[in-house]
């Protein structure tokens, strides 16, 4: 409380002195003198002893998760930075809900930036399939786990950009600003318009207060006209200025074990110098606002009367469109970088987790592999070898498409951050798509079984064309009849394995499993008892025996002769099967 007293009492006594020095004696002067120094040298330390907290606090919890409200429309604008590149796979729409990716990207964050958020997200998104480049990104992570200095220097200069104020910089990279010229000049001209009508009071002062009344509601209308069409691309302005200092900190770090590549950013900073100056005038003034905030409402009146801010706004866009690339390459630079250390982090926090071992023509081993947005998971083993599938099946809610979902993102995490959540991993490079959640949908007129339908079809149409695809299937044609979609369901499977591509279907029909060959089968199982239906989530190898969902009928609270009805029917039925 006292430090906060302190600066506004300082200010007052070095009123005070110089009043006095003015009213009494001239020695009160340099009392007064020595009392403003004091106040420069005490705001000064003040603002030194913060930010020293400030990075200490960051340093300390560098790998806490943060707390963010993260808005879902923002999502599109987090994977504009990377549109697909060489040795890319993108995941489809269907894929990315099917496996809750952005809950898993919500629970990987620990990131500092938005251009670092932005690389995460579209990392995620794009999977890779070139080792070479997974391997530079695990060397960078485990250089920033194991190198405490070289860490510490990250986190300060991530630190200093921060994510608050950043929400529209893909804006100003990605989306075309248009402006027109003429308006530009006429504001040019217009700044003019209040030191001239204070010349004409020289001339004639009722004309002369007419011209500033005028000129001055002219000025503040144009000022916040132009404000609501740039506000939020001034502010981008402001948030680039710190990523293109920030990355020039970066540079001077030990950025080889990052592998940064300084030749490009070194240039691209060269050639943005000229931008950088215009955006460090907006900065300048709003952190003028922000660190005297009593005399903001001064420092607005003179932005309004002389439309600086719009102004300096469109003459740094000019520069911004001939240097797009080079501002780009910065944002990546700095994206890249705060992925990293995104993923350093989440590795402290990980009670299991492996790197990924990628072989040619290997086998899919994983052990012990958890999913991990769930709180309490339980691990389970897979190998399947080169040319079979996998058939699970199981009652209701024993954990098959659980499993499904850890398999295909155990496959995603370690192309893409690698990091698996399990004890061990190994396999060739892969391409998931996945069908899990499939709805209808009113809009279109399209049934449940037809969305099906689609949603497999997509699967075969791009395996003609890659046999790195591996396939995720949750209840197979559950949107049909019995007989169909046994035969359906078989043709399809075994089309995919005459294709080479490796399938993992699950499944409560039995006939499909049994009917099925060249698929490696396993279950998952539950025990019943009298008031409760126990599940151990374990995966078993065979074929499941039991089915549950009378039993829940029961579980629910339904009618006892709904249940004993249902359970003699479904025993005649099983019999003329």
């Amino acid at each position: 409380m006292i430090s906060k007293l302190m600066t506004p009492m300082l200010i007052i006594a070095a009123i005070i002195f110089m009043m006095m020095g003015y009213s009494i004696n001239s020695m009160f002067y340099g009392v007064g003198f020595l009392v403003a120094l004091l106040t420069v040298f005490w705001v000064l330390r003040q603002q030194k002893i913060r930010y020293e907290q400030f990075i200490k606090n960051e340093r300390n919890n560098w790998n806490t998760k943060k707390k963010r409200k993260y808005e879902y429309d923002v999502f599109a604008s987090l994977d504009e930075l990377n549109k697909i590149k060489d040795n890319r796979f993108r995941l489809d729409k269907q894929t990315w809900n099917d496996l809750n990716m952005e809950d898993i990207f919500k629970s990987i964050d620990r990131t500092f930036t938005i251009p670092g958020q932005q690389y995460l997200y579209s990392t995620l998104r794009n999977i890779c399939t070139d080792k070479e480049e997974l391997l530079i990104r695990e060397k960078a992570i485990t250089a920033l786990n194991e190198n405490s200095s070289l860490r510490e220097k990250v986190v300060e200069i991530l630190a200093n950009i921060g994510i608050e104020d950043g929400s529209f910089t893909t804006r100003l990279l990605f989306q075309s600003i248009s402006f027109d010229e003429k308006y530009v000049l006429f504001l040019k001209l217009s700044r003019f318009a209040v030191p001239i009508s204070l010349l004409i009071f020289l001339v004639d002062l009722p004309l002369g207060i007419v011209a500033f009344i005028v000129s001055m509601i002219l000025n503040t209308k144009n000022y916040y006209d132009t404000k609501k069409h740039i506000g939020s691309y001034a502010d981008s302005m402001k948030y680039m200025s710190k990523v293109m200092t920030q990355c020039e900190n970066l540079l001077r770090t030990d950025i080889e074990l990052l592998n940064i590549n300084k030749e490009d950013t070194s240039l691209a900073l060269r050639k943005t110098v000229s931008i950088k100056k215009r955006f460090d005038k907006l900065v300048f003034g709003n952190n003028q606002r922000g660190k005297m905030a009593e005399f903001s409402i001064f420092y607005d009146y003179i932005n309004m009367i002389f439309l600086l801010e719009p102004i300096m706004f469109y003459d740094a866009m000019k520069y911004v469109e001939k240097h797009l690339d080079d501002m780009k390459t910065i944002y990546e630079t700095i994206g890249r970088t705060d992925m990293l250390l995104s993923v350093a982090a989440l590795r402290t926090n990980l009670p299991v987790y492996t790197t990924p071992v990628f072989e040619k023509e290997s086998a899919l081993e994983i052990k012990d592999a958890v999913y991990i947005i769930l709180n309490d998971p339980v691990a389970n083993s897979i190998r399947v070898d080169k040319g079979n599938g996998v058939m699970i099946t199981g009652s209701n809610m024993s954990g098959k498409s659980t499993f499904l979902r850890t398999v295909a993102t155990s496959i995603i995490l370690a192309q893409t951050i690698s990091t698996v959540t399990a004890s061990f991993y190994k396999a060739k490079m892969l391409v998931p798509l996945t069908s899990i959640s499939i709805s209808d949908s009113i809009e279109s007129g399209e049934s449940y079984y037809l969305a099906e339908v689609k949603s497999i079809k997509r699967i075969i149409d791009y395996s003609q064309n890659n046999n790195s695809v591996i396939a995720f299937i949750d209840e197979i044609f559950s949107g049909t009849n019995r007989i169909e979609r046994t035969a359906a369901s078989i043709e399809i499977l075994d089309y995919l394995k005459r294709n080479g591509i490796t399938a993992f279907v699950a499944t409560h029909d039995l006939e499909i499993s049994r009917e099925i060959s060249g698929y490696d089968k396993y279950y998952f199982k539950e025990e019943v008892s009298e008031n409760d239906i126990n599940f151990d989530y374990h995966l078993y190898e065979g074929i499941s025996n039991t089915s549950n969902a009378i039993e829940i009928l029961k579980l629910v609270g339904y009618p006892e002769e709904i249940y004993a009805a249902a359970k003699i029917k479904a025993l005649d039925i099983a019999k003329s099967i």
